[in-house]
């Protein structure tokens, strides 16, 4: 679950998750649904991600940075998103798989540039037996 919050020059929202992979999941999401309507990108391709981070919060930022990265690269916008966090000695990796199609400008009308994700205001949180964190987007 995630909603957006108010702030008065970026994108700022907050998503829960029952596990750290769904909390994971849920902010690729919302990062995306800025960008573009989930709801005209199909599932025709698929793209692996592995990353490291030093904790949770670092790899959260890569993931996003990835995404971002991805969609500018490759030219793709994702709707549906995979992933496994491994705690591996004192860092964590994630192994993910991201879903979606090329880009087509005549489909896909992009609301929102996003130039980056920032670590301002990002704290992961156990919270009613699940995870919580905000997500604050340069726009």
């Amino acid at each position: 679950m995630y909603e957006f919050l108010d702030h008065t020059a970026d994108v700022l929202y907050r998503v829960r998750g029952s596990t750290i992979e769904e909390l994971f999941e849920k902010a690729a999401e919302a990062m995306i649904s800025v960008m573009v309507d989930l709801d005209k990108v199909e599932v025709k391709n698929s793209v692996e991600v592995e990353l490291k981070g030093s904790d949770l919060k670092e790899l959260l930022h890569n993931w996003l940075s990835e995404l971002l990265f991805l969609v500018e690269t490759q030219e793709m916008v994702f709707s549906k998103f995979a992933v496994k966090v491994i705690k591996d000695g004192e860092k964590y990796l994630l192994k993910g798989k991201v879903w979606g199609e090329k880009i087509n400008p005549e489909k896909h009308q992009f609301k929102t540039e996003v130039k980056a994700v920032t670590y301002h205001m990002m704290e992961i949180e156990s919270v009613n037996g699940g995870y919580e964190t905000k997500v604050l987007l340069d726009i």
